[in-house]
């Protein structure tokens, strides 16, 4: 089992541990390999950070969970690009980083510690991993205590704790949860999962035994003073700002420009399609014809696919529910250079992997250069390899894409010569 491991080999782990099965996202792996638990670690115990088991700190006080516990749990968060990511009880500041590093540079992770001396070995811990070449600029480390009332009153979409939680001070991490949001946290002797749904109802799931050390609770009069505080703040209504640009958008008023596709219009305006997307700044600063046009004919792209372009130009949202549409969006984010659209287009479309659509969606990440899906692509078909081998799509695929598969299934046999990369032996 994986937490026999007993080498020291940061690659050498992390092989075990997806051996193991305690992971299967490809972003887990490169997590873990760019953000190193040696790191981590005073360099008086560094030999010790590639055993996957505890680490007692000695000058804090407290113990760092053994490697595959950080690997279950951050495969129960799924923790997506563009998360808000809270780790409770951040300690030497590891689950934090990885967490950094899973949310990218559209989202923030942000440790919580009450002993300062374990706050400032984070940060420059952090400041070492940059000097290194990863910046992690989406990280913060704050020192204080998760059950003092937060003053700016933040709501989380994934949550990690890494302490015994009390069972009467649970609800008080639920509430820190936004609708749809996970948890993962020890309580007594069980690390459980909790996901909060829409209506705000939290479901539990109990995952393993586990024993941690408790979290500190604070005082009474820690408390007092932390409302105290808070009341002498001064609120700021909040931001209108992307309610505003969604009347305007398809929205005649004030607009100057019309684009047409199969008999339909959507009315825009030239002055926020050019501050938000390269393609149409470009257009307009060329003073070529086509930037005069007051209406323009769309015929490389369906209405629909359009429509979410020029709405997420508007509100930096895609509400696309449709794996052919969301297709459809990478081609047109691609054409029109939305990085930020295409990654909503490679995340939606992950979450249409299955056995049937599997080849497809590599083909589609392949066609437009769509970095991260090829690599969850690549990891679906080879845990999933016997059965998305017997499929239609599979036969009839881009030789392309047989040959990255070849390439990704060599590389991994590279680094487990005793195993498969395929489960079972591949029918090349």
């Amino acid at each position: 089992m994986a937490y026999r491991y007993q080498g020291n080999s940061n690659l050498g782990l992390i092989d075990a541990l997806e051996t193991d099965g305690l992971f299967h996202h490809a972003r887990i792996r490169a997590a873990l390999l760019s953000v190193p638990r040696g790191q981590f670690i005073p360099p008086s115990q560094v030999e010790e950070a590639y055993f996957d088991r505890p680490v007692r700190l000695e000058e804090f006080g407290f113990n760092i969970s053994a490697p595959h516990m950080y690997a279950i749990c951050l495969q129960n968060l799924d923790l997506q690009h563009g998360h808000t990511f809270l780790d409770v009880g951040s300690g030497c500041g590891h689950m934090t980083a990885l967490g950094a590093y899973l949310v990218g540079p559209s989202g923030k992770s942000v440790g919580v510690e009450v002993l300062k001396i374990a706050v400032d070995f984070s940060q420059s811990c952090v400041m070492d991993l940059k000097k290194g070449g990863v910046d992690l600029k989406n990280v913060v480390y704050e020192h204080r205590n998760v059950f003092v009332p937060d003053i700016e009153e933040r709501k989380w979409d994934r949550i990690h704790v890494g302490g015994c939680c009390p069972q009467k001070y649970k609800h008080a991490l639920y509430e820190l949860l936004k609708p749809g949001g996970i948890i993962v946290m020890p309580i007594g002797n069980h690390l459980i999962k909790a996901e909060k749904d829409g209506n705000g109802f939290t479901t539990e799931t109990v995952l393993l035994d586990v024993r941690y050390g408790d979290l500190v609770v604070p005082s009474e009069d820690e408390v007092r003073e932390a409302l105290r505080k808070k009341s002498l703040q001064i609120k700021m209504p909040s931001s209108s700002i992307n309610n505003d640009y969604l009347k305007m958008f398809n929205n005649s008023f004030l607009s100057d420009v019309c684009f047409i596709i199969d008999g339909k219009r959507i009315a825009a305006h030239k002055a926020i399609l050019a501050s938000r997307c390269e393609y149409y700044s470009s257009l307009y600063h060329s003073g070529m014809k086509d930037s005069d046009k007051a209406e323009i004919y769309i015929t490389a792209h369906s209405y629909a696919a359009f429509f979410q372009l020029i709405r997420f130009i508007y509100t930096d949202e895609c509400t696309c529910d449709s794996p052919e549409l969301a297709a459809e969006l990478m081609a047109a984010a691609e054409f029109y250079r939305l990085d930020r659209l295409k990654a909503w287009a490679e995340f939606l479309l992950s979450k249409a992997l299955n056995v049937d659509t599997a080849c497809g969606i590599l083909e589609v990440a392949h066609l437009h250069s769509a970095i991260q899906l090829k690599r969850v692509a690549f990891d679906f078909i080879m845990q999933n390899y016997d059965d998305v081998s017997k499929t239609d799509s599979f036969d009839s695929m881009h030789k392309e894409c047989y040959r990255e598969i070849l390439h990704v299934a060599m590389n991994k046999l590279r680094h487990s010569p005793t195993s498969s990369p395929f489960g079972s032996p591949p029918k090349f």
